[in-house]
C-alpha cells in the first residue's frame, strides 16, 4: 500500500488540543503555562526549572514530561530526557506526544533500529493511529515530519516528496506556514548538489511558497514537468520537447495547472529573484504543440492581462516567437482570432499575435484559404468602420492586417492600401510612404518561405525551444 493513502476514516485537524480527543487533555491551567513556555523556548529562554515544578504539579499529565524529555535531549542530556521519557511511555500508553518524544530520542542518538522496531513511520497519521479524529495540527504535523526524516534517512527520496506535498496545502489552509520551515530544513539537509534532482527542486519550492503565505504548487501527474520550476537553457530542449510524448490528457492538466498557478502567483515568482522564469513560456509551447482546448482558453486568458504581467512572463518573444502558440492553439478556429482580435488589450501588439496567425491558417493549410481571406476582410473592414466611426480603432493592428492579408493574395487586398493612406490610417514614421508600402509587400509577398512566420512556425519542437534560448 502506498505510504501516502489510507483507507482510514478523515480526521478532523484542530488548532486547540482543548478541542481534540486527545486522552490527557490538559487543565486549562496547565494548558496557559505550556503555551508560555513553548513561546519561551522560541526566544531561547531556559524553561527547565519551571518544567520541573509542572512535572510535580501536574502528574497526571504527560505534557510537562514530554517537553522536559525534549528539551534534555535536546540540551546533551539524553541520558535523563530517555529516562523520563521511558517512564511516561509507561504512565501515558495512550499519548501520542509521547510516542514522539521517544521517536526523536532516538533519531538524534541516530538509532534507526530502535525507531523502526518501535513504530511503522511510512504509515500515515490516519492508519498509524486510527482511533484518533480530532487531532491537534502540531501533533498531526511533528509525526508526517518524522515520517519524511524517516524516508529520507532510507533513501526513499519519491516518498518523502509525496508526504511533502500532502502536508503543504493544509498548512496553508490553516494559515500555519510557519510550520513549514522545519519540512524545507530537513529536505534540504538531503539535497545532494552533485545530484540535482527537478523534483525535489519543485518540492523545495513548493514549501519556500507555504512558508510566506502563498498556496503550494500544484500537484503533478508527471513529475518530469518538474524541470520547468528549474533555470533553463537551450541544452535543455530535447528533454522539453520530450515532455509532449507523455499522455496527452494527463499532459495538459498538468501544464493548465502550472500555467494557471504561474499567472495567478507571479507575484510569487517576481519578488526577490533575478532569475529568468520560462514557465509560462515552455508552459504553453507545449499545450500549443498537443493542441490542448483548455490551453487555448488560458492562452487567451493570459493575452488579456496587463502588459507589465505579460512582458514579466515573455520577455522579448511575444512577437518573434509567440504567435505560434495562437497558431497553433486556434487553428481550426479562425473565426474566433476575428472575434479576439478585438479585444481592447493592454499591450496593442497584441493583436498583431491573431494576425499572424491566422495568415499562418490560409499559409499551411489550403483549404482553409477561402474561411480566412474572408476572415481578413471582415478584420480590416472593421477597424475603417472603427476609425471613421468612432475614432477608436488599432492603427498598428490595421497596418498589419493589411501587410499579411497581402501577403496572402496582393491583389485581393491591395486596394486597402489605398484606402487606409487616404484616410491617414497608416503611421508613416513606421511603415513607410504608400510607394515604398506598396513595393515592399510586392516584393516580400513573392518569398513565402522566407518569411520569418513561416520559418519559425515549421520549425521542430526541439529548435523552437532552443531558439528561445539561445
Amino acid at each position: 500500500m502506498e505510504n501516502d493513502k489510507t483507507t482510514a476514516k478523515p480526521i478532523s485537524l484542530k488548532e486547540d488540543i482543548l478541542d481534540t480527543d486527545d486522552p490527557y487533555i490538559p487543565v486549562p491551567e496547565l494548558k496557559d503555562q505550556m503555551d508560555e513556555l513553548w513561546q519561551s523556548i522560541s526566544m531561547g529562554v531556559p524553561i527547565t526549572h519551571q518544567l520541573k515544578e509542572l512535572v510535580k504539579k501536574f502528574p497526571s499529565y504527560p505534557q510537562p514530561v514530554n517537553l522536559l524529555s525534549y528539551v534534555y535531549s535536546q540540551r546533551n542530556k539524553g541520558k535523563e530526557g530517555k529516562e523520563l521519557n521511558g517512564k511516561a511511555l509507561k504512565d501515558f500508553p495512550l499519548s501520542v506526544e509521547t510516542r514522539l518524544v521517544h521517536l526523536r530520542i532516538l533519531l538524534r542518538e541516530e538509532d534507526y533500529d530502535a525507531m523502526e522496531a518501535f513504530m511503522d513511520l511510512s504509515l500515515p497519521y490516519e492508519q498509524q493511529f486510527p482511533e484518533r479524529k480530532k487531532v491537534l495540527i502540531t501533533e498531526y504535523f511533528d509525526y508526517e515530519v518524522l515520517g519524511i526524516e524517516w524516508h529520507l534517512l532510507n533513501e526513499e527520496t519519491d516518498k518523502a516528496i509525496r508526504r511533502a506535498h500532502r502536508l503543504m496545502p493544509l498548512l496553508h489552509k490553516m494559515d500555519l506556514g510557519y510550520l513549514a520551515e522545519n519540512v524545507l530544513r530537513i529536505m534540504d539537509s538531503y539535497y545532494d548538489e552533485d545530484d540535482p534532482s527537478p523534483v525535489l527542486d519543485h518540492c523545495l519550492l513548493s514549501i519556500e511558497r507555504v512558508i510566506i503565505g502563498y498556496p503550494p504548487l500544484p500537484d503533478l501527474h508527471h513529475p518530469e514537468l518538474s524541470i520547468l520550476y528549474r533555470e533553463l537553457s537551450a541544452d535543455d530542449a530535447p528533454a522539453l520537447a520530450a515532455l509532449a510524448k507523455l499522455p496527452k490528457t494527463t499532459l495538459g492538466a498538468d501544464l493548465n495547472r502550472i500555467v494557471v498557478d504561474a499567472l495567478d502567483e507571479t507575484s510569487f515568482f517576481a519578488a526577490g529573484t533575478n532569475r529568468d522564469w520560462d514557465l509560462i513560456l515552455v508552459g504553453f509551447v507545449l499545450l500549443a504543440e498537443i493542441g490542448d482546448q483548455e490551453g487555448w482558453t488560458n492562452w487567451l486568458r493570459f493575452l488579456k492581462y496587463d502588459e507589465d504581467t505579460i512582458k514579466y512572463w515573455t520577455g522579448d518573444f511575444l512577437l518573434s516567437h509567440l504567435f505560434v502558440v495562437t497558431y497553433k492553439l486556434s487553428h481550426q478556429e479562425p473565426a474566433r482570432l476575428v472575434h479576439e482580435m478585438l479585444f481592447d488589450y493592454d499591450d496593442h501588439w497584441i493583436p498583431v499575435q491573431f494576425v499572424m496567425a491566422l495568415w499562418l491558417i490560409a499559409v499551411l493549410d489550403s483549404t482553409q484559404k477561402e474561411t480566412v481571406v474572408k476572415a481578413f476582410h471582415e478584420s480590416i473592414n472593421k477597424q475603417f468602420y472603427l476609425a471613421t466611426e468612432t475614432g477608436d480603432f488599432n492603427d498598428t493592428l490595421l497596418a498589419n492586417l493589411i501587410i499579411k492579408a497581402c501577403e496572402l493574395d496582393f491583389s485581393e487586398f491591395r486596394n486597402y492600401i489605398s484606402k487606409a493612406f487616404g484616410q491617414n490610417l497608416i503611421d508613416i514614421p513606421v511603415y513607410g510612404e504608400e510607394e515604398q508600402f506598396t513595393r515592399e509587400l510586392q516584393e516580400e509577398g513573392m518569398a513565402l518561405q522566407e518569411q520569418v512566420e513561416y520559418r519559425i512556425a515549421t520549425m521542430s519542437l526541439t529548435d523552437l525551444l532552443k531558439d528561445f534560448f539561445e
